[in-house]
């Protein structure tokens, strides 16, 4: 499991940031998803993942460019990069940026790139740039753990939608590896179909594409008892068209991923279920960043960070009590599948998967078996 040192955290919005203490649950939520982030890019797949959007930065960048001019500082053979994105890797894990849980982030995470220097072997994560966190998607996993009986799987939910954000983010800090500056922007080509624009492309997103098989959105239910602060249905969309193809995200293959297990591409419910966005908005449903609205979250149930001597900062509260079951964590090794073209179906099986009943009482059994709560590990990992 990754191991990730030197984090700094803070909390607040911009101009009235807070340190935020490493006994804080908030803090302990957040570092969990950065070691997810970061095993999900150390992965066999995920390193090789690297490599190919790296290459493709140096291969794609015109240095002569008159709107978006990709000059870099890598100076060495293209197939020497595995080496060099092993570095930047390292580098991430020992000296993370500074991480800020903040008000400001509209979607998941944010990434700044900052000037660092002109040599790679010099390079400091830790002054090269800055990773934002939704405020409320971290507050809504603080509930979450402490409304466990109710909240289903949901924690864990919002791990996996997180995990592979702040993954995306990080590719975001790689272009700053290759370039020095918080500029250029990614070169046009370094994308997935539509985002980015004529000039600039979206590392992230392409990223996502060849790793993923797709990008990975989730949509509201108006029964989900959470509320606003529900993590929705994840699913994976083909591309960013609203008629793209989606499918639902197999429950079996989340339970694996927050576990450290992963298998790319992302791995669906039933490949034969195919539905688009367009789908979703017609029955309703939302993109759930429309519920991170302050409008929307005056009416959240309150929650907030137990203070360090609180029990949640002990070794106990990390633990399962013993009438929970604790799920089988696969130790053997992990089967990686090819990465698949995002314009392909994926070619699983199909799984039969009931839908969500997390708006039924709480004795109900929810979608998700419970791994989680207050009493579950913010890592699970750590548990094998």
């Amino acid at each position: 499991m990754a191991t990730v040192r030197n984090l700094q955290m803070y909390y607040g919005a911009t101009d009235r940031y807070e340190p935020l203490p490493s006994t804080s649950t908030r803090f302990k939520v957040a570092e969990a998803i950065i070691k997810l982030a970061l095993a999900i890019l150390e992965s066999p797949d995920g390193r090789e993942s690297v490599v190919k959007v790296a290459k493709q930065l140096i291969l794609k960048g015109n240095p002569k460019s008159k709107k978006n001019p990709f000059v870099h500082i890598y100076r060495e053979p293209l197939e020497d990069m595995g080496y060099w994105v092993g570095k930047f890797l390292g580098s991430i894990k020992d000296d993370f940026p500074p991480v800020y849980i903040s008000e400001n982030v509209a979607g998941e995470a944010e990434a700044e790139r900052l000037p660092w220097g002109r040599e790679l072997r010099n390079y400091n994560a830790a002054i090269a740039g800055r990773v934002f966190l939704s405020k409320v998607i971290i507050d809504n996993m603080v509930y979450a753990r402490e409304k466990h009986e109710i909240a289903g799987n949901t924690y864990n939910l919002f791990k996996f939608q997180m995990g592979i954000s702040v993954a995306h983010e990080i590719i975001h800090l790689l272009t700053g590896f290759l370039t020095g500056e918080s500029r250029p922007d990614t070169p046009p080509g370094v994308t997935m179909d539509p985002f980015g624009s004529r000039d600039t492309g979206e590392a992230g997103r392409y990223w996502e594409g060849i790793l993923l098989g797709g990008t990975v959105e989730c949509w509201t239910s108006k029964s989900d008892i959470m509320g606003v602060r529900q993590s929705g249905t994840p699913y994976l969309f083909e591309t960013g068209h609203p008629n793209s193809n989606g499918w639902r995200i197999s429950s079996t293959y989340i339970e694996s991923f927050v576990n450290g297990v992963f298998s790319f591409p992302i791995r669906v419910s039933n490949p034969a279920d195919t539905l688009t966005r367009s789908n979703l908005k017609r029955a309703q449903s939302l993109e759930t960043s429309n519920l991170r609205t302050r409008r929307r979250q005056r009416n959240a149930p309150p929650t907030a960070s137990p203070a360090p001597d609180h029990s949640s900062a002990s070794i106990a509260y990390r633990r399962l009590p013993g009438n929970y079951g604790q799920y089988p964590v696969q130790t053997a090794p992990v089967q990686y599948y090819p990465t698949q073209s995002s314009n392909r179906v994926p070619t699983y099986p199909p799984y039969s998967e009931s839908s969500s009943n997390r708006n039924y009482p709480p004795q109900a059994q929810p979608y998700y078996p419970p791994s989680s709560g207050s009493s579950g590990s913010y890592d699970p990992y750590n548990r094998r």
